[in-house]
């Protein structure tokens, strides 16, 4: 991983990756693998990462596996302090075994939407970047929201599915940021190196907060 041996944190001595899945399968700490005739029916695979879906013939219980579509807004943070003038929101798009196709971006909670820029590869199994130029002409409290279509025709939702509880979370996720009169922004378009570096700090950030067991899942902190 990134040049290096696996540590035992990220399943040394050798770990199953599954693109396109959810992490749950890609499995850690291999020591054998078996060929089998019929599915297997293991707990994590009949109990743990399952979710209920509604079906014509009722409610059936499906195993967490491909990815749903989902963006996330790495830049600005929730609560940040932004001023009159251009401004830039920068985030990532994916959507697990099919590519993204656009990201849409609302500065007003949902109302009125405009395109982001896709940047860099838009190909399955990527993350996509995208970057939003917003030109703000008024101060006040601003929520921004971020939504990603991908190739097979799925948008991402506005609300989570109650019947997946903590697992396959993608819905909208709103960022709150300020914009104050006494200040100005004069934002130019990053280069790709750029948004590369905010996507890595952003993921640092997300790896000091607590385990998703800890957090509220419908706040989007499951997986």
């Amino acid at each position: 991983m990134n040049g290096e041996s696996f540590e035992p944190d990220h399943g040394f001595p050798v770990r199953l990756f599954v693109p396109g899945w959810y992490g749950v399968a890609s499995v850690k700490w291999l020591t054998r693998i078996e060929l089998v005739r019929e599915p297997f029916r293991g707990y994590f695979q009949t109990k743990k990462y399952t979710f209920q879906r509604n079906t014509s013939q009722g409610l059936q219980t499906a195993v967490v596996g491909p990815m749903e579509v989902k963006s996330e807004v790495i830049r600005p943070r929730p609560g940040e302090q932004l001023g009159l003038g251009t401004n830039q929101l920068f985030g990532v798009a994916w959507a697990g075994e099919d590519s993204i196709t656009a990201v849409e971006i609302s500065v007003d909670g949902g109302g009125a939407w405009d395109q982001a820029q896709l940047i860099g590869p838009r190909e399955k199994y990527s993350w996509c970047l995208w970057e939003y130029i917003w030109e703000v002409d008024a101060p006040g409290k601003y929520q921004i929201v971020a939504r990603a279509m991908a190739s097979n025709g799925n948008a991402q939702p506005q609300q989570h599915d109650p019947l997946r509880g903590g697992y396959m979370i993608n819905h909208w996720r709103p960022v709150i940021l300020h914009v104050e009169a006494t200040r100005t922004r004069d934002d130019q378009r990053s280069d790709v190196d750029t948004l590369l570096y905010d996507m890595n700090a952003f993921a640092a950030e997300m790896k000091r907060l607590p385990l998703d067991v800890e957090m509220e899942y419908t706040a989007g902190g499951g997986i």
